[in-house]
């Protein structure tokens, strides 16, 4: 790289002053270095004076002296000129050498990249078709067991259309209310996205969520009619159903306490009967399961009791009635209390 050719920042200061100075010198030049030096004036005055050759032969001598200064300086000046030229050329073909090695390393990392890169090619399309298939899985599992959950509803009397309730009873009732729960899941569930725009399943969505309240209505109605009949079949296929839809202790909890109340009274008006009326061990048990609506009848072993059919199969408080004395008719009644 050429530095510059003179570190004054006039480089030019001299040969100019000696130009002016040369003019100044010459009477007949000298007017063209006047402050308001007007080519106009100077060509009328000429006239005037009937001096234009002169006038002419001035102005070409000052251009001449002009020009001479000029290329005495480009002639001082050319071999630094070339020089500058010849760095400028260098610097470019350097900097082309340097933007084609560049060049040939972009194109050799990408090559590189591309060979490494293409043993992964055949692992992704091979990943896609295994998502693929895992998800086409997943519909196809969804569907079947929407298809046998339908079923379950179609033996209740409760698709494809809602039915008349005496189709529902103690036997249809627990499946259909297990398979209205799973068919919800299934509904809502992220791994059977896309489970309503299978053929026909659409159609059957909207009858499953008419069929939902209609379940549960009629569990209601066959617990209230195994209660008042004192139907043990029917109680169980009502308290299996709630169960499976999730609301034992909101429909079974108040029925269960009323029933509760029902028998400690019948309980102690069979226990203050007359002698030989009664007829009873020294201990009566009662089994109530544990259950998150509280206790819950379930069998009395004494035989003067009122029997209360089995619900369920609990974890068991304990009723008892407790003789006061071998000789005595009358009983000790303590119970759990509905939570």
């Amino acid at each position: 790289m050429v530095g510059p050719l003179n570190e004054d920042p006039h480089p030019h200061a001299a040969q100019l002053e000696q130009l002016v100075g040369t003019l100044r010198s010459d009477p007949a030049l000298s007017v063209f270095l006047e402050q308001h030096f007007s080519p106009n004036k100077h060509v009328g005055t000429a006239v005037r004076q009937h001096r234009i050759q002169a006038a002419l032969d001035d102005a070409q001598r000052a251009s001449s002296l002009l020009s001479s200064s000029v290329r005495h300086e480009v002639v001082r000046r050319k071999d630094a000129l070339l020089a500058e030229v010849e760095a400028v050329d260098a610097l470019e073909k350097e900097v082309h050498t340097v933007s084609t090695g560049v060049t040939s390393l972009i194109t050799a990392t990408e090559a590189l990249s591309d060979a490494l890169q293409q043993p992964y090619h055949p692992m992704k399309r091979a990943m896609r078709r295994l998502i693929n298939l895992t998800s086409a899985a997943d519909l196809i599992r969804a569907v079947m067991r929407f298809k046998y959950c339908i079923a379950k509803l179609a033996d209740a009397g409760l698709y494809p259309a809602i039915g008349p309730s005496s189709t529902t009873n103690a036997t249809n009732l627990p499946p259909a209310a297990e398979a209205i729960r799973e068919l919800e899941q299934l509904i809502s569930s992220a791994n059977a996205k896309g489970l309503d725009k299978v053929d026909g399943v659409a159609k059957a969505i909207i009858a499953v969520r008419k069929a939902s309240p209609e379940v549960r209505k009629r569990a209601v109605a066959l617990l209230k009619s195994g209660l008042s009949d004192r139907n043990q079949p029917n109680i169980e296929a009502a308290v299996v159903a709630f169960n499976s839809l999730a609301i034992l202790p909101e429909r079974v909890n108040g029925e269960l306490a009323r029933l509760l109340r029902e028998t400690q009274s019948a309980v102690h008006r069979g226990l203050e009967a007359p002698h030989g009326a009664v007829r009873a061990s020294t201990r009566a048990t009662l089994r109530l399961p544990r259950t998150s609506c509280g206790p819950m009848l379930t069998k009395c072993s004494t035989p003067s009791l009122n029997r209360v059919s089995r619900l369920c199969s609990y974890n068991t408080y304990c009723l008892h009635a407790t003789r006061l004395s071998p000789t005595s008719h009358f009983y000790t009644i303590s119970s759990p209390l509905i939570s």
